[in-house]
């Protein structure tokens, strides 16, 4: 998972108060507009056989139609590359015994990969969160110490893509699995965060790599969209494998991938839950608040030129297909909707959105002072309780 200190974030969760956004061709259309209409002036004032100075205005409106024509869209191509082109593996400790864990659990809160997102924690908060991580890493290496590495393994995906993921088994002979996927730019080993936890009732772990990240092909991240056709493919692997129970766990992106992977046609009836934590309800107004607020930029029509952009790459798709709530209807596994109240950069009216949205048997639960992923570490107590009930209820 890379760092995102260079994103600042609104200091308050769900704020600001502004408009919930639905995407819209209009400041496309209107930016384009602008350009033809620069161009027709320059035509016009050449047409007109005016002097050497209508030659130059002339000339100046056609450079400034070219301009904003090429870097409207070189614009809209380096958000593409900077944000959901494919990335390399994003995690690699100094200490080889602190690799396998992961960045959630290896990093001191001050290296934090959240830290932007926990504007809301006071000192106090922060240092019990730091005491927990510390804690679960320390448990979590101890129970897995003797137990064989996660293995490689590979599928490919509806569409033809190679997709890798790692197979943990510390119950060789349990049917129960959960597949953990992992967030944006991330790396399997973030959910070594709950693997003792789910070890210990029984389960076995797949963590796959999704698509645009590290060994998986694509050439872009699928921001949970492409995503949900690869998570069916997985359970599929599984299924074949033997595997009677199947839960999808994901936070950020991975969460909304699993609650999309829920509406999949062809996912098997062996998935019995899906547990999405601080999962977005929609790509969009992520990236308008990430736009607006974390970068400064001018968010119409730079996000209408980058999903323009994305659409027609070769591998792209359409950002606005990234909605849960779009997709509610198809699905027909139960979800548990997790978040932290104190997540400022996937709002915390984003859970709401998902639950409302979500299956009859669904369950919403807030996490009071947890920041963006960090409910499981903030209060594990109320976490656990909370994920295993909720399981065991569909067992």
């Amino acid at each position: 998972m890379k760092s995102n200190a260079d994103i600042s974030l609104p200091s308050e969760a769900d704020l600001p108060k502004s408009p919930w956004e639905r995407p819209s061709w209009v400041p496309l259309y209107l930016y384009l507009g602008c350009v033809i209409a620069l161009a027709l002036v320059a035509i016009a004032l050449d047409a007109s056989g005016g002097g050497a100075v209508t030659v130059a205005v002339g000339i100046a409106f056609a450079l400034a139609s070219l301009l904003l024509l090429v870097s409207g869209f070189a614009v809209g191509t380096y958000i593409v590359r900077r944000f959901v082109s494919h990335t390399p593996d994003s995690f690699h400790a100094a200490d080889p015994q602190e690799q396998p864990l992961g960045a959630m659990l290896s990093c001191p809160l001050e290296q934090f990969p959240m830290t932007a997102f926990t504007k809301l924690l006071s000192d106090e908060q922060k240092q019990r969160l730091e005491e927990q991580r510390a804690q679960e890493r320390d448990l979590s290496r101890a129970y897995f110490a003797d137990a064989a590495p996660a293995r490689m393994v590979e599928t490919a995906s509806s569409d033809g893509t190679q997709l890798v993921a790692y197979a943990l088994e510390p119950n060789p002979d349990s049917c129960k699995w959960v597949i953990a996927v992992h967030g944006y730019k991330g790396d399997w080993p973030e959910h070594m965060m709950h693997a003792r936890r789910y070890a210990e009732h029984g389960y076995n772990l797949l963590f796959p790599v999704l698509r645009g990240h590290a060994a998986s092909g694509g050439a872009f991240i699928g921001l949970g969209l492409v995503d949900a056709a690869d998570l069916s493919s997985w359970a599929r692997w599984l299924v074949d494998a033997g595997a009677e129970t199947v839960v999808l766990h994901g936070h950020s992106m991975g969460g909304t991938a699993v609650c999309r992977a829920g509406a999949e046609e062809p996912l098997p009836l062996q998935v019995k839950a899906i547990v999405a934590d601080c999962a977005y309800s929609d790509a969009w107004n992520v990236a308008t608040l990430i736009a607006r607020e974390g970068m400064h930029l001018l968010c119409h029509p730079s996000l209408e030129l980058a999903r323009f952009v994305l659409m027609h790459s070769k591998g792209g798709y359409d950002i606005q297909k990234v909605d849960v709530a779009a997709v509610a209807p198809q699905m027909r596994v139960p979800v548990l909707v997790i978040h932290g109240q104190a997540d400022c950069v996937v709002q915390p009216s984003m859970a709401e959105r998902i639950y409302d949205a979500a299956p009859a048997g669904s369950k919403l639960v807030f996490v009071p002072g947890a920041g963006h992923c960090l409910a499981a570490l903030t209060d594990p107590e109320l976490y656990y309780d909370a994920l295993f009930g909720f399981l065991h209820e569909r067992e």
